[in-house]
């Protein structure tokens, strides 16, 4: 993967489960939500994804080449950052708390993503092996990525109106973990 020598680089949040996908290799995609809505008639276009009017559609998360520095829950402790994800129950001490992703300085993060690949999808357009790529584990008999994708999208996105079954309009991002 090469970085664009103008690359841009911008926060993007995850929760513990998927910092932990992250860093074991299994994820290596992520969808996101495109807001607004474009209207069904999407394109590629001249200067890339178009809305049905000719209107470019940037994507707030970047292009490739461009990175992703990680924030997710973190608390600082004698000096040093302790992140949720490596599985701590409670914050260290009374005195240190955990703080949400959203307030994770840049100067804190360890995990830088490049992003490798741009599209634009409806979520239920994803395959077993996308969603095996999203760093899902199984369902729970074991056997299906995408059901677990399934329940996941919903547990995140349902409450904000963008549930599977309105089968919103997604940034599909590939990226690769940048070494440190």
């Amino acid at each position: 993967m090469t970085i664009r020598p103008a690359a841009r680089t911008r926060p993007i949040l995850f929760s513990g489960p998927m910092v932990r996908a992250i860093l074991s290799g299994a994820k290596t995609q992520t969808r996101r939500v495109i807001t607004p809505q474009p209207d069904a008639r999407l394109r590629w276009g001249f200067t890339g994804w178009e809305d049905g009017h000719g209107r470019a559609l940037p994507c707030r998360y970047g292009a490739p080449g461009d990175l992703l520095w990680v924030r997710e829950t973190w608390c600082a402790v004698d000096g040093c950052t302790a992140y949720r994800a490596d599985d701590w129950i409670d914050a260290p001490s009374d005195d240190e708390k955990w703080h949400p992703s959203i307030f994770m300085p840049r100067a804190i993060s360890r995990i830088t993503l490049a992003i490798t690949s741009v599209r634009v999808e409806r979520v239920q357009d994803i395959s077993e092996a996308s969603a095996m790529d999203e760093g899902v584990e199984r369902d729970t008999f074991g056997e299906h990525y995408r059901q677990a994708f399934i329940a996941l999208w919903n547990a995140i996105n349902a409450k904000r109106g963008y549930s599977w079954e309105r089968n919103p309009w997604v940034w599909t991002l590939t990226f690769q973990q940048v070494t440190p």
